[in-house]
């Protein structure tokens, strides 16, 4: 333990050193990027909208095409971006460059009226963006109209028709995502590039996953494959990375305002719900708001028939004999907004705050209930999420073209009140409420050795505690007894990683080799004098 805060110490000493290292300890200047917008054509498009992304999923710069169709940014930090280009009644263009590199210099941007294949991923590489077609790993992307059309209920819906992936849904309001045949704690799951996924994550459905709210997002990535140097041990079958809209930013002198909203109503679950988001942007500093809220009614199988329901799978009874054509206890209301900004006072700093609230009331177990086991109660009450960070990104530090260093806050909350016995209502009925609280500390950094070689080094560090009281009630008489629960109450757990990872292309936009070394530290630790039961007796 005295060795590992030696360490965390050293490593955060050498963060401030490179963090206070002069700007001018690079010789080379920021380089250019510059381009022309055409249609299909090869027709120009003034007026497009031009942001300049970093790896970091944060925007850099913003500009407009001007009548020639031509767009230039000066200046621009060495490092990896991604340039987005869009234009009213054409589809959004995401293209991977390397700031200094000769084809960023002079780029040609072609928009189509149609949507294209997604060319850009941002988390393969962690903090870098890289085309897809030259990652060795295989990645879906799913881009915004696609999330905005699979997901009608949930975020998880958002990886339907994936190549690879697969949906896992237990209840209307919860979900896992199968990667290479692995899900819960197998996949670890990130928000911006910030874990979201904790210690107290159970082995099948994710129980929080979909309290992510689909409107605000603007891609989903899904890593198959195992990437456990960057994303640590519980990324065996994969990663699952939700990358949420970015605050933008004005071309011009004069502060722009925006804004959008959406209504959504389907038959098949009676559901309606509508969402929002305003923003605003000046040339260095910009906010983004958005709300949500639906409600989710009883929903209808096909042909009202719930061929897996208990009364089908234990008594060879139809449930339309002794159920509704809609299936009981499968309705829900969820709820939630997010508040971000983004304010970048020199070209080389950019400090990047996130909020997000979300929220579900009227949640059941109805694969416990008739929809499976036919227990009387399995309730999921006031799930709840608060999740925060605060990302400052510098660019030209020391050794590094882009040096990122996070602080984020995750509270994530559940009661699960249950009712067993085989259908008996004198049965106890038990109530586990839960609230694991994470903090996490992030220090990463990226750069280039030559046009070939780029490096990645980080370190993390994630502080878990956990609040779960539990008791039973005895239904006959009302009275209460405390129990243990699936987790100890006050257990504590921490997480260390320290990582590194190096590429290096043999032959350029053909052979690369690609290698990465991780340590982990874990430590878990519960006190008996906050078990409830000890030796079986309170």
């Amino acid at each position: 333990m005295h060795n590992l805060r030696r360490h965390l110490l050293l490593a955060s000493f050498v963060f401030i050193a490179l963090l206070l290292a002069p700007a001018a300890s690079r010789a080379e200047p920021g380089s250019p990027v510059s381009g022309v917008v055409r249609d299909s054509s090869g027709g120009v498009l003034p007026g497009a909208k031009v942001l300049l992304l970093t790896g970091e999923h944060t925007t850099a710069r913003s500009t407009v095409t001007s009548e020639d169709g031509r767009f230039s940014f000066d200046n621009v930090a060495a490092g990896r971006y991604v340039l987005v280009v869009s234009f009213p009644g054409f589809a959004e263009r995401r293209v991977a460059l390397a700031a200094g590199a000769a084809s960023s210099a002079s780029m040609d941007v072609q928009l189509d009226p149609t949507p294209v294949e997604a060319e850009v991923t941002v988390t393969a590489t962690a903090g870098t963006a890289q085309d897809r077609a030259s990652v060795a790993q295989q990645v879906n992307v799913i881009q915004a109209t696609d999330i905005w059309e699979r997901t009608k209920t949930v975020v998880a819906q958002a990886v339907l028709e994936e190549p690879g992936v697969n949906l896992l849904r237990t209840s209307p309001t919860m979900a896992g995502i199968y990667v290479r045949g692995l899900t819960g704690n197998k996949v670890n799951v990130f928000v911006d590039g910030v874990r979201y996924s904790n210690a107290a994550a159970r082995g099948g459905v994710n129980t929080f996953l979909d309290l992510i709210e689909p409107t605000n997002l603007q891609a989903v990535e899904v890593l198959r494959g195992p990437n456990s140097a960057q994303y640590g041990s519980d990324a065996i079958g994969g990663s699952v990375q939700f990358l949420a809209q970015v605050p933008s930013l004005s071309a011009g002198d004069r502060p722009v305002w925006s804004g959008t909203y959406g209504l959504r109503a389907t038959s098949a679950d009676r559901s309606g719900g509508g969402n929002f988001s305003a923003g605003y942007a000046a040339r260095s500093f910009g906010m983004f708001a958005s709300g949500a809220v639906r409600h989710i009614s009883n929903i209808r199988p096909g042909q009202g028939i719930d061929s897996h329901a208990a009364v089908t799978r234990f008594l060879g009874v139809r449930s339309d004999e002794l159920m509704d054509s809609r299936l009981p206890d499968t309705s829900f209301t969820q709820y939630g907004g997010t508040l971000k900004a983004n304010w970048t006072p020199s070209a080389q700093d950019q400090l990047v705050f996130s909020y997000t609230r979300g929220q579900q009331d009227g949640g059941k177990r109805y694969d416990q209930l008739l929809g499976g086991d036919g227990n009387l109660i399995a309730d999921l009450r006031n799930l709840m999420l608060d999740f925060a960070y605060v990302k400052y990104n510098r660019a030209d530090v020391g050794f590094f073209d882009q040096l990122t260093a996070t602080y984020s806050f995750n509270t994530q909350r559940e009661e699960r009140v249950n009712q067993g016995g085989n259908g008996n209502p004198r049965n106890t009925i038990t109530h586990e409420y839960e609230r694991t609280t994470v903090q996490g500390f992030q220090v990463r950094g990226s750069g280039r050795a030559g046009d070939r070689q780029e490096f990645l080094v980080g370190a993390e560090y994630y502080p878990e505690g956990i609040e779960a009281p539990s008791f039973g009630v005895n239904p006959v008489t009302n009275v209460s007894s405390v129990r243990r629960g699936r987790v100890p109450d006050g257990a504590t757990y921490a997480s260390t990683g320290l990582y590194a990872q190096d590429s290096f292309d043999v032959v350029p936009g053909r052979l690369r080799v690609q290698g990465g070394v991780r340590y982990s530290h874990a430590r878990y630790r519960s006190s008996a004098s906050d078990s409830p039961i000890v030796n079986g007796k309170p």
